[in-house]
This record gives C-alpha cells, structure tokens and sequence, in this order.
C-alpha cells in the first residue's frame, strides 16, 4: 500500500470528547504533529539460543498548537486541557484536517494527556506543547476517492467502494 500524506496544506486539529467518545467538544489547532510508532521484541532466550518475537506496539504523539475557543461550549482549550491532564482523564480523540480531501489520514481512537506544557503572553497567541498516549491502536482511515480501495487490519481485507474510509 503506498504512504499516504496527512494535512497537505491544510491545518490539522486535535478534536478532544473529555468524555472518552466521539462528541468532541475541545478543538484545537495544531502548528506541528509527530507520532511515534514502535514494536517490543521479546527475548525467551534458551538453551538452544535466543528466540525472539513480536512484543507490544507503542504508539505515541506529540503536538505543538495554539488555544482556541470552541464556538459551542465556550471552552477554551488550554485550561480544557489542564485540567484532562490532571484529572487522568480517558479522552476520546481524532487528529485531522478540518476537510480532509483525498489522500488525508484521519486518526481516533482513546487515550490520554501524559504532557501539557502553555506559553501565555500579552502581544502573542497562547502556545501549548502536548504529549498523547492512545490506548490500544487508533483507527486511521483514510480518504478516499470515488475508487475501490483495499487495505488490511487484523488480518482481514477490508474494502469500500463510497468515498470514504480505509481503517488500518
């Protein structure tokens, strides 16, 4: 399957339901994004030598962003954010583009703030650094054109003929 983009030229959002589902309440708008994807490998040495395997997948993000308002709620999303951190919060979360177009990776799934670093200044919008862990593997889907697409997830294909969706 070929590498797809995320976000060309679109601002990326992190969509937060402090609730641990899909009503996301608390948005804000990211100026960088990184994940961090890694696999355990689990040594049963013997005495017939070493026996490695697959151990467990780590996933983790990083972003950098400014602290909007969410036009519903009114929230503001830095002390939103502060106080998910400090009360070891499950949210639910997605990661997109406002309007992904063909191509974009959309991610959800659940976890929580291991991080929460903000800079609040007079003459400056308010910055924040945070750190994201999900629980388990997120579903990334990935929009799609009006073509049929194929791709794999635990071991089964997966197919769609409409314009959107491929989970992996």
């Amino acid at each position: 399957m070929a590498e797809h983009r995320v976000g060309a030229g679109a601002p990326m959002y992190l969509y937060i339901d402090p609730a641990g589902g899909t009503d996301y309440s608390t948005v804000v708008c990211l100026t960088r994004v990184s994940k961090s994807d890694s696999v355990d490998t689990v040594d049963s040495a013997s005495a017939c030598g070493p026996n490695k395997s697959i151990g467990s997948v780590n996933i983790s993000y990083s972003a950098e962003g400014y602290h909007i308002q969410d036009e519903d709620t009114g929230k503001i999303s830095g002390t939103s954010l502060r106080q998910l951190l400090r009360s070891r919060t499950t949210v639910g979360f997605k990661i997109s583009p406002q309007t992904p177009v063909e191509g974009d990776e959309v991610e959800t799934g659940t976890g929580f703030l291991s991080s929460l670093s903000s800079d609040y200044a007079f003459d400056a919008d308010a910055t924040f650094t945070l750190e994201l862990q999900p629980f388990g593997s997120p579903v990334i889907t990935v929009t799609a054109g009006s073509s049929k697409i194929l791709a794999e997830n635990d071991d089964n294909l997966i197919t769609e003929d409409s314009n959107y969706l491929i989970q992996e």
